[in-house]
């Protein structure tokens, strides 16, 4: 089922403003686009509130490394309180180098977990955020998700 899933999703020309999950040489990525425009790209913070504006992001997330930190921050509940997971990060317009992608994955108590894109201006060292929380909440649905990933795994 997954699978179906994969190629339909990958013969749409842009999906935008939600996660689809694709495949490439192997490997199950989540992808989001946020075109120039897009209401959600207001919402990104940034340590210099004078250096570059991202005017446009793709965001492209590891489905293996995102189910790994899920599933071992279920299994440690208390232990950690965090894990970076390995994602990229592109953006056509921005003036700066968009540098150190992560996807940082803190859990809540109530089985939850907030999901923060953090990337770096490697020529300004100015750290941006941008909250996928909700995109990732919308792609799990119901499901939790380690369900979730671990089913976009097969």
């Amino acid at each position: 089922m997954v699978e179906n899933q994969i190629d339909k999703e990958i013969t749409q020309a842009s999906c935008e403003g939600r996660f689809i999950l694709k495949q490439e040489n192997g490997k199950r990525f989540l992808y989001l686009n946020l075109p120039e425009g897009s209401d959600e790209l207001n919402t990104i913070w940034q340590t210099d509130e004078y250096d570059f504006t991202v005017p446009d992001l793709e965001v492209s997330i590891d489905v293996e490394s995102l189910y790994t930190a899920v599933r071992l921050l279920n299994e440690n509940q208390g232990i950690l309180h965090g894990i970076s997971t390995k994602c990229s990060a592109y953006s056509f317009g921005f003036e700066g180098k968009l540098r150190y992608e992560r996807l940082d994955v803190k859990p809540f108590p109530i089985k939850s977990f907030s999901y923060y894109l953090e990337f770096y201006n490697d020529w300004t060292g100015t750290l941006y955020e941008l909250d996928l929380s909700a995109f990732l909440d919308e792609f799990f649905g119901e499901c939790d998700p380690e369900s979730k990933l671990d089913a976009c795994l097969k």
